[in-house]
């Protein structure tokens, strides 16, 4: 199994570094990922190949080069990097079948340019399995779609369709996801399954988690809110309005912090001094278990998503990291969505309407909490669905289709 990605490999996301956790269910399962050309029976690491237009940011033309790379490219400058995995998987899996060995290869996306790379190797090799990984889904999403100048559009919607139509199987976050793939891009159901992101109950233990007991003094005290991941990614995370409703919530008197833990940009550190907001913490990027332990000192958790088509069909990788954390979740996010859907069926918190006002919805939640309302009933069973335990089965169940 050839596990490729389009980061290095420290810095791939829990869901890739736990599939990669399945490696003693097969002969060899190998992680492709940017790096220094390294290579090991575990790793793959591959340098892209050289820009051409690098020379232009020494020359201090980044505006340029920024332009260049964008019209120059396709689907974008990864592709340097594309190129450079098909050339040496090709060697790789052509070694393979030749040994008479059955190879899968799973693609996780985005970046989607890597959708390449499988429609390469499965033209070059019909025989290997190939999956795809909607981690987030491509034109359906305006924050990948809007970022493709508007000359490549249509070919990059024929590129998806012939994804969908080579791939043997596509893999979803949520069964909203899934929907989408079947209804909108027309890819059969059976190519189509939905596994959710996961929580793994260990890293908990790991944290060592320093729980707080909360003051009874609910009036008086300061409610902090966490929040794991980067606040400032419009048009799904609209940074500045968030901050706007957490300055109405202050504004009304109540007392509460967000402590965000994740994306910190010079971007979002602007907005911050001039929406004057005195209630937000930016603490950077820190591990995944440093994360949980430092979060898991908030009262409540935070997740937002705008109320956009695709952020009905998101299912946050963070969710399931709230679930096993055991605090109440405060969600802005679409009223019909695969978030709220998770929400609700496992009680684990609130979900504010992203199409009303955000400030208004987040004061009336807290203010209720303040005087004396019952949290949400947790459902446990529910939650447990969500467990590496469970997911994994459903990982194994995918890569068997390699052997049938």
């Amino acid at each position: 199994v050839y596990v490729v990605v389009g980061q290095k490999r420290e810095s791939i996301n829990d869901r890739v570094a736990k599939i990669l956790t399945l490696r003693s269910s097969f002969d060899k399962m190998i992680l492709v990922s940017v790096g220094n050309g390294h290579v090991n029976d575990e790793n793959i690491m591959i340098k892209p190949f050289p820009n051409p237009f690098g020379i232009l940011r020494l020359m201090g033309l980044q505006k340029l080069k920024k332009n260049l790379d964008k019209y120059f490219f396709f689907p974008s400058r990864n592709i340097l990097y594309v190129k450079a995995v098909q050339k040496k998987l090709k060697k790789n899996i052509l070694n393979d079948l030749k040994k008479g060995k059955k190879v899968s290869l799973l693609t996780c996306l985005p970046p989607h340019d890597l959708a390449l790379i499988g429609l390469f190797i499965k033209r070059q090799f019909p025989e290997t399995y190939w999956i795809v990984d909607w981690q987030d889904l491509w034109s359906y999403d305006e924050n990948y779609f809007q970022r493709v100048p508007q000359l490549y559009r249509e070919r990059l919607l024929r590129l998806e369709k012939e994804v969908l139509d080579n791939c043997d199987m596509n893999v979803t976050t949520n069964l909203s996801a899934k929907e989408v793939l079947e209804k909108r891009y027309d890819a059969p159901s059976w190519s189509v399954v939905s596994i959710n992101h996961h929580f793994y109950r260990e890293d908990l233990l790991e944290s060592t988690v320093e729980v707080d007991h909360f003051s009874e003094d609910k009036k008086n005290r300061i409610v902090r809110i966490g929040f794991l991941g980067t606040l400032f990614k419009p048009p799904r995370v609209p940074g500045a309005k968030v901050l706007k409703a957490i300055d109405c919530v202050i504004d009304s008197g109540i007392n509460i912090e967000l402590h965000v833990y994740g994306g910190a940009s010079e971007d979002a550190r602007k907005s911050l001094k001039r929406l004057r907001n005195e209630g937000v913490c930016l603490h950077g990027k820190t591990s995944h278990i440093e994360s949980l332990r430092r979060i898991a000192r908030c009262e409540f958790l935070f997740l937002v998503l705008a109320d956009l088509p695709n952020c009905r069909a998101v299912m946050s990788i963070k969710l399931p990291h709230y679930l096993l954390l055991e605090r109440p979740v405060l969600a802005i996010v679409p009223e019909r969505s695969a978030v709220t859907d998770v929400i609700r069926e496992t009680g684990s918190g609130y979900v504010i309407p992203a199409g009303c006002d955000w400030g208004h919805g987040l004061k009336k939640v807290l203010q209720d909490y303040l005087n004396g309302k019952n949290l949400p009933e947790r459902n446990n069973k529910a939650i447990e669905a969500y467990s590496w335990e469970n997911i994994s089965k459903q990982w194994m169940e995918v890569f068997s289709g390699a052997w049938k």
